[in-house]
């Protein structure tokens, strides 16, 4: 495909479908994406030896929100909050703008240029390797829920770096990739690793049970060579990893991974919230009908709201609390409440809450 595509562009894509685009395109390309592969790159009359894609925005905001499966390569920089939810899919871009792999729960993503600021805030699961020559990452990433490692050749995910870098090379013609590749035995030094201290924690936890460090299917094996690109654009991969390249890329998503040691069941006491991780950890409560037949009697709501006022400091804490919040756009609350403020002052239930927003009845039974 050629041209300039506009809103979720490869929406749900489901797998077995494969779709090229040589342009650019709008908010939330590949949103959901359940299983296919999206290929985008510049149009081939800006691909001249003074264009540095790598310097531009090539696709909108929102991008791969919510995807549980697939591979996406951009050739070019995507913009604010990249791979938010991401929880399976494969990616790599030349960089991306603020909030990006924001509540992350699986998956990887590969930045090989710059990121915004608050990068992986409330991020969970999966995996991200970031370009970072000019050291100035750190400063960039939310450093709450995530530790930040160095890699190196020895590294047990440079093997599966370098295999996933070729791969898009090969599709993009991407010049940072190419230059990555053909000094790779340096150039891995310049990458962070983002290793969310939720799943770190998970493995270990399987470690100790299981006698076993429980890696998921794309994990490279220790004592893989690395070979990376030739001055003739010649590339070896290790076998195990391109074949693991070839058979798709499984990741364990951190919801699965802590659902039984965690989670907690529906109308359970809990004396004090996590607020952090309460969207994984509390499931959500719905609220009921009165029945028809007391409904008949009375001019009263048609919700039972008893049975919300129960445990709602728990499903306060469930709020993610995000970098730009959707709950307080055109989309969010018609009053145009501050959904996120006020979530916190429920979850904490202080008299400023009281105070604010005068609902001092809202906890009585």
């Amino acid at each position: 495909m050629r041209g300039h595509a506009g809103q979720s562009f490869c929406a749900f894509l489901a797998p077995g479908v494969y779709v090229s685009l040589t342009g650019d395109a709008n908010d939330y390309v590949a949103k959901g994406l359940s299983g296919g592969k999206v290929t985008i790159v510049p149009a081939s009359r800006l691909l001249t030896k003074n264009f540095h894609s790598e310097d531009h925005i090539i696709v909108g905001n929102a991008c791969l929100y919510g995807a549980i499966d697939g591979r996406v390569f951009i050739r070019g920089q995507a913009a604010e909050r990249f791979c938010v939810r991401n929880s399976g899919a494969i990616v790599v871009a030349e960089g991306c703008g603020d909030h990006g792999c924001e509540y992350m729960t699986g998956g990887r993503v590969v930045l090989l240029g710059r990121s915004g600021r608050n990068f992986a805030a409330g991020m969970s699961g999966g995996l991200a390797f970031v370009y970072d020559a000019d050291r100035v990452f750190k400063a960039r990433c939310n450093l709450q829920t995530v530790t930040l490692f160095d890699m190196t050749l020895e590294n047990e995910y440079a093997s599966w770096l370098c295999t996933i870098i070729r791969t898009f090379f090969d599709e993009t013609g991407s010049l940072v990739a190419r230059h990555i590749l053909k000094y790779f035995d340096t150039e891995v030094s310049n990458f962070v690793l983002v290793f969310p201290n939720d799943y770190y924690s998970a493995l270990k936890t399987m470690t100790a049970e299981n006698g076993i460090v429980l890696m998921d299917a794309a994990t490279p094996v220790n004592g893989d060579a690395v070979s990376a690109i030739d001055d003739n654009d010649g590339a070896v991969v290790p076998a195990a990893a391109a074949k693991s390249i070839a058979n798709g890329l499984k990741t364990i998503d951190i919801e699965d991974v802590l659902k039984e040691s965690v989670a907690v069941e529906k109308g359970a006491e809990v004396e004090i919230p996590d607020k952090l991780r309460g969207f994984v950890k509390y499931p959500r409560t719905k609220i009921k009908y009165r029945s028809i037949e007391e409904r008949l009697h009375d001019w009263s709501e048609v919700y039972a709201h008893g049975t919300l006022r129960h445990g709602l400091k728990v499903q306060a804490a469930r709020c993610m609390d995000c970098g730009v919040p959707f709950c307080q756009s055109s989309f969010g609350c018609p009053l145009g409440n501050l959904i996120p403020n006020w979530n916190d002052l429920v979850h904490k239930q202080t008299e400023e809450c009281h105070e604010q927003f005068n609902i001092s009845t809202l906890y009585s039974a």
